[in-house]
């Protein structure tokens, strides 16, 4: 199939199958890169393709959940068996389609990375009693604005009530860089995230939010004023906005698109076949 054919195959003049529920991650997606968007939430394709890096990220989530759901039964974790969890859960998930894209890196160096992430946060925090926790990759319905004919929803990796009143909503970070002081300032993530837990948990008085930057074994604790909070609802909405206007959706080449699932089908990139969810 030609390049012409290939971009044919992908015309966005048909009638766009229309979202209305959205979530930070797409959000994100469609600031990055419109193109993107429309390939993930309204063409719902896929390639199978996934970065070593996300790959990564989701074991490391998955032990993390399981970790904590089986010391709230009572039944405390060593680090052996966290550790083992963490290597079966690779085994079992591993596919041919992950990639890695840091040629002079392997495999066996992610591996050996995601354990010593669990293991910094296992020697951080055992006995993980630090608060009673409400909920594990918890759905949280966020309302943005009275009169807004869209849904929105996150994901919180860990929500604790620490005291009567006062939250804190934990998030787990396996990215090879520290952010700045300008990157905190920018995320919307955490502030959604603090608007849907004030909105859902009605004795909720005070709210942190903590990042865990697993590679770095350091925290970061923040707590949202409420001018913050109307900043990061105001942005979202107009974001939204953007999307439902927008009728090209077009590419935003840049360095990340090597690790994009869709890298192989774009039109600023190669081909490959993709399925239809």
């Amino acid at each position: 199939m030609s390049t012409a054919d290939r971009q044919l195959s992908l015309s966005f003049d048909s009638p766009l199958v229309e979202t209305k529920s959205y979530s930070h991650s797409a959000l994100k997606t469609f600031e990055n890169c419109p193109l993107q968007y429309r390939y993930r939430y309204i063409d719902r394709l896929r390639t199978g393709r996934e970065s070593v890096e996300a790959f990564l990220g989701n074991r490391v989530h998955e032990s993390l959940e399981q970790m904590y759901r089986e010391v709230n039964r009572g039944n405390p974790v060593s680090l052996d068996e966290f550790l083992e969890g963490f290597r079966r859960s690779w085994d079992d998930r591993w596919h041919e389609n992950v990639v890695v894209v840091k040629k002079n890196l392997t495999t066996h160096f992610y591996l050996k990375r995601g354990e010593e992430c669990l293991k910094q946060y296992y020697d951080r925090h055992k006995p993980f009693d630090h608060g009673c926790v409400v909920g594990l990759e918890l759905t949280v319905p966020i309302t943005l604005g009275v009169g807004c004919d869209f849904s929105f929803k996150g994901v919180i990796d860990r929500l604790e009530e620490v005291s009567p009143g006062r939250f804190e909503i934990h998030d787990y970070k396996t990215a090879g860089r520290l952010p700045n002081q300008s990157d905190l300032n920018r995320d919307k993530q955490m502030g959604l995230y603090q608007i849907g837990v004030q909105q859902m948990y009605p004795q909720c008085e005070e709210v942190q939010v903590v990042w865990h930057f697993l590679v770095f074994d350091k925290q970061i604790r923040i707590t949202l004023t409420k001018p913050k909070l109307e900043r990061v609802k105001s942005e979202a909405i107009q974001i939204i906005k953007r999307i439902e206007g927008e009728i090209r959706f077009p590419a935003s080449p840049g360095p990340l698109c090597r690790w994009c699932e869709y890298v192989e089908v774009c039109p600023e990139g190669g081909v490959s076949s993709l399925q239809k969810r």
